[in-house]
């Protein structure tokens, strides 16, 4: 082999090389726009979106009643309790009320489009979404706490647990 087959040989595969190349670039070139033969496909997409439901509640730590209240035969507190529900379900939800063991031996609930009777067995309010997507809805909840025949004077747990669940 001569020195000059030998780098004929090796210009040969440069130009190869930079002629692929640069038929890629314009390849590239072509396709960003939009000049290179086109395909289409079907692509399907199926999202399930997960229901989604929260409640927030702060109530006070404690229920008083004087010996006003035990003559009365019930405890009004002054301050509303703020109930806050953030969901996503267009059926709505459910807020569930149990009583605690305690001075209380019932209670009445405004501000759920009527007044709600808690007893032993609890209760349930069955409410409406509030939106379409994520909404969020803010309840403001007087009580009226019915005291048993045992209450007496003095600080007690709050009488009453509050719960949500989907409907």
């Amino acid at each position: 082999m001569t020195k000059r087959t030998e780098s004929g040989r090796q210009a040969l595969r440069a130009g190869k090389w930079i002629a692929g190349a640069a038929a890629l670039g314009l390849a590239s070139l072509a396709c960003a726009q939009g000049g290179a033969p086109s395909a289409s496909a079907t692509l399907n997409v199926r999202a399930t979106i997960l229901r989604h439901a929260s409640i927030r509640v702060a109530p006070p730590s404690s229920l008083t009643i004087s010996p006003a209240d035990i003559a009365r035969g019930y405890v009004e507190p002054a301050v509303p309790l703020e109930v806050t529900v953030q969901s996503n379900a267009q059926e709505g939800y459910v807020l569930v009320f149990e009583r605690q063991d305690g001075p209380v031996r019932s209670a009445e609930i405004q501000g759920l489009d009527g007044t709600l009777q808690v007893g032993g067995a609890g209760a349930m309010a069955a409410r409406q979404a509030a939106g379409r997507g994520l909404w969020r809805e803010s309840l403001h909840l007087r009580f009226r706490f019915e005291l048993a025949a045992d209450a007496v004077p003095g600080e007690h747990p709050w009488p009453l647990s509050i719960s949500l669940m989907s409907r």
